[in-house]
């Protein structure tokens, strides 16, 4: 049972960025097979460091919050159903929907693809930028001079953040957001809304898939766009920048030697608003044979011979 709610179940179907991050912990207990009863839990945050500092508070009140809550274990499947059911993504005003069978699971289970996580996608970037401006490069389109063709290393654009800018990405664990800003961090916008946007000002982590790359990914104030590195005890071994336009192609699914042209904005747009290359390809799988059949059956039509008439 344990397995079959972890596997339907993702952080995105969490609202706060801290119950995602307990979720992902119990998670990784069941899938290891270590016991997930709340003082396990509890002894894992520890052992993994997570126990600590403000963040650890969170945790461990979280972790008490949900186990007072006085759900039956019994239950624990209606409560699961509960949850997908009510979950905004997978809702709809025309009725149930049936989802289709899992391909994939965190770390992969039984015949399931495991995930593609960040840290496959990035593999291999730098973690040190090569400029915050594109190359001086021309390219005649359509009979106009366009910025451009741009590939791989030209778009791992850095940016200049502000010093306080600085301050406040160094506050924000992996899987963490706006809420673990201290406030003397916190604009006034999020100082006076203490629910919903729990993504913004958020850093991705590496052993779990991105969240959607938007078009202003390059803001960490737009969405979970903080690079994944980050180090508990070591603050030098942080990576403190939102994702490159390079690193967002590739989450994207976009080869590096893929050409874009425009302006760095532009470009943004286009990676933002793009349909990420694996599941467009999945579309089209899916589609082809349907796509196919009507082919057949147009040509079928154009060749049936008209009857003579007497």
């Amino acid at each position: 049972m344990a397995r079959t709610i972890t596997a339907t179940l993702t952080q995105s179907d969490f609202e706060r960025p801290v119950y995602r991050e307990l979720f992902e912990l119990i998670a990784t207990q069941i899938e290891v097979d270590k016991p997930h009863d709340p003082a396990s839990v509890a002894a894992a945050l520890t052992q993994t460091g997570r126990a600590a500092g403000h963040r650890g508070t969170q945790l461990s009140r979280a972790l008490s919050d949900a186990t007072m809550a006085g759900g039956a274990p019994e239950a624990a499947g209606h409560y699961a159903i509960t949850v997908v059911s009510a979950a905004y993504r997978r809702g709809s005003r025309v009725g149930p929907v049936h989802l289709p069978e899992p391909t994939h699971a965190r770390g992969g289970v039984g015949e399931l693809i495991p995930w593609r996580t960040v840290r496959d996608a990035l593999h291999g970037v730098p973690a040190a930028t090569r400029d915050h401006v594109l190359p001086e490069r021309v390219w005649r389109f359509d009979g106009t001079d366009v910025p451009g063709t741009f590939t791989g290393t030209d778009l791992h654009l850095g940016r200049r953040p502000t010093a306080k800018s600085l301050q406040r990405y160094d506050c924000v664990p992996p899987g963490g957001g706006r809420f673990d800003l201290p406030d003397e961090l916190l604009p006034n916008c999020w100082r006076n809304k203490p629910t919903g946007t729990t993504d913004v000002m958020g850093r991705m982590r590496w052993d779990a898939p991105s969240l959607t790359i938007r078009t202003e990914f390059f803001k960490p104030e737009k969405g979970q766009y903080l690079h994944p590195q980050w180090d508990d005890h070591d603050p030098t071994h942080r990576v403190n920048r939102p994702i490159t336009h390079l690193e967002a192609a590739r989450l994207q699914g976009f080869s590096d030697d893929f050409r874009w042209c425009g302006s760095k904005i532009g470009i943004a747009k286009q990676i933002g608003n793009a349909v990420p290359v694996g599941l467009a390809h999945a579309l089209a799988e899916h589609l082809k044979p349907h796509l196919a059949q009507r082919r057949t059956r147009r040509t079928a039509r154009h060749l049936t011979p008209v009857p003579a008439v007497a």
